[in-house]
């Protein structure tokens, strides 16, 4: 889970497929679900799983109402949980580990005039955790916050900014807000990065390294405004070659990817609809999903865990995919209770093809777009 829900301009090449959506929400043993010990009942209001390492999961968890967000492991082999935390932060996440290095962001609150804001970085660790320092690209001189989303090997994947990220009261922060988001990838081994923007972005966020790749190739978000709308398509970069792959989940307004592994890629979209309210009448809404895209077959998937609002799919390894779902109670008080809402950590089996829990949808789009140039 991360970015928020939020593109297109001059167009290189334009190639259109005709290509299959599924929904995976598949046999009730597919799937499983985690909450990190904490304050509400003995488990965290909030546990996501964002990267798969072995038999270890890491991502985030929110013991409590009021209290902030720590970074977490879980190995499955022992059934344990452990935090994760940098020294003086307020809050801190674990978007990936490779070995012994994890990567991720951390935020300081900062409380002025009654009001509170937070500003967000990206720690980097190479000790197993032991240790987790702030980290600045320092061959990008105009970077004033650079997040780190992803590691493989040596490489960190990541987004720098050239003005401070911040968000008031903890939420996600508005694209628009922050010019010069471009994605990078750094070499620990050399010390060296490089740099890359979308065609026509507003920011590009660089959250992984394709598996199997050569760590050649990186995943991620595109975001674009038009018409002063936010809008978002995953892409799929070379550094290599530097060429662009921009996708959409059928006529989905954002379409992020946060993994890759072969040729498939997890993610999430929007699914915007429209409800009939009985006393406002028509009523605008959304559901995020998560995604399964087969760059092999053109084929896309929806994956949607079994009675939540929303799905993320973070990370994919084999046929096992890791992220976060969304329950809400609606005829819960007025007031946030743990009782009414939570975030579940899940471990998702994907089915072998043609079982019970594929099902035809639709068409989809590929956008591709080859750059000359770079950075």
């Amino acid at each position: 889970m991360r970015s928020s829900f939020g593109w297109l301009g001059k167009v290189c090449f334009w190639a259109s497929a005709f290509s299959h959506l599924s929904s995976l929400q598949g046999q009730a043993q597919s799937w499983q679900f985690y909450q990190a010990p904490g304050t509400n009942s003995g488990v965290a209001m909030e546990t996501s799983f964002e990267d798969i390492d072995g038999t270890k999961f890491v991502g985030r968890q929110n013991p409590g109402i009021d209290e902030p967000d720590r970074g977490i492991i879980y190995d499955s082999a022992t059934a344990s949980w452990t935090t994760l935390h940098k020294a003086g932060a307020y809050a801190t996440t674990i978007f990936s580990k490779d070995g012994s290095i994890f990567v991720g962001e951390y935020a300081n609150r900062i409380i002025q005039e009654g009001s509170t804001n937070f500003t967000f970085h990206g720690f980097l660790s190479a000790d197993n955790g032991n240790t987790l320092h702030g980290f600045d690209l320092p061959d990008v001189p105009q970077a004033a916050s650079s997040i780190l989303y992803g590691v493989r090997g040596s490489k960190l994947t990541g987004t720098y900014y050239t003005n401070s990220v911040t968000s008031p009261n903890g939420g996600y922060f508005d694209q628009r807000t922050h010019d010069g988001g471009r994605g990078f990838v750094h070499d620990l081994s050399t010390g060296t990065t490089r740099t890359f923007a979308i065609s026509n972005a507003i920011t590009t966020q660089a959250v992984s390294l394709l598996r199997g790749s050569s760590n050649n190739v990186v995943v991620g978000t595109a975001y674009f405004e038009i018409s002063g709308a936010l809008t978002s398509k995953a892409f799929i970069y070379d550094l290599d070659s530097q060429s662009e792959t921009l996708l959409q989940f059928g006529e989905a307004e954002f379409t992020t990817f946060f993994a890759g592994e072969g040729g498939r890629f997890v993610g999430a979209y929007r699914d915007d609809f429209i409800f009939e309210d009985p006393i406002d009448g028509p009523i605008s809404s959304y559901n995020i999903k998560g995604l399964l895209y087969d760059q092999t077959t053109q084929t896309w998937a929806s994956l949607e865990a079994p009675g939540a609002y929303h799905t993320w799919a973070n990370s994919i390894r084999g046929d096992t995919i890791v992220g976060t779902s969304f329950y809400v109670n609606l005829a819960g008080a007025e007031t946030p209770d743990p009782d009414d809402w939570a975030f579940k950590a899940f471990v998702y089996t994907v089915p072998e093809p043609g079982s019970t829990g594929l099902a035809a949808l639709g068409l989809g789009t590929l956008l591709m777009r080859r750059r000359r140039g770079g950075s």
